[in-house]
């Protein structure tokens, strides 16, 4: 499997994120199926811009969906750092979220984020997301010391953002990949 990427069994389709309508979050434009996918132990990858204008991107660990939609993004302090000073900054953020057996990745941009403190909470999503994540990296044909090191963190690592998403967009491999997530009805 060395160099390529794995071949699920069970590929997602772009065209499943299409479907107008499902059930919503109270005042949010997120689904409730959105809402538990980011919080499933996935793939967290994070997208921004530094001052220059360069693209910065680093890996997180794991993410909560608050009240109204708000996604609190915890990844490894040392990791992000290029992430924290673009938000810090006042750059918009871009996260990816992608389950590794069947590909289905949805891509959440937010205009503005912020750096917030870490809670219990945080830690107990990182140990239980991570090791949902590194039972799916193994899945697919990853060997333990990279599972490992990829959901590596101590507690006094956590950092954090919010972002409430502006815009949302189906990242799932196929026909359809890139086009805008259906919103709420009416």
């Amino acid at each position: 499997m060395e160099g390529r990427l794995a071949r699920s069994e069970y590929p997602a389709s772009p065209a499943q994120e299409a479907i107008p309508g499902g059930e919503y979050l109270d005042g949010s434009p997120l689904r409730v199926d959105l809402a538990q996918f980011v919080q499933s132990g996935i793939s967290v990858i994070l997208g921004s811009v530094d001052r220059n204008a360069r693209p910065v991107a680093a890996i997180g660990l794991a993410c909560r969906v608050l009240d109204g939609g708000v996604l609190r993004v915890i990844a490894r302090a040392p990791a992000i750092t290029p992430i924290l000073a673009s938000v810090a900054a006042g750059s918009g953020i871009a996260v990816t979220f992608s389950r590794p057996v069947t590909h289905r990745s949805i891509q959440f941009k937010s205009d503005r984020a912020r750096i917030v403190p870490a809670e219990d909470a945080d830690w107990l999503a990182v140990e239980h997301q991570t090791a949902i994540f590194r039972q799916e990296l193994l899945e697919v044909g990853h060997d333990e010391a990279f599972a490992d090191y990829i959901v590596m963190c101590s507690v006094n690592e956590v950092a954090v953002f919010e972002l409430t998403p502006d815009h949302g967009f189906v990242q799932t491999p196929g026909p359809g990949a890139g086009a805008a997530l259906a919103g709420r009805p009416g």
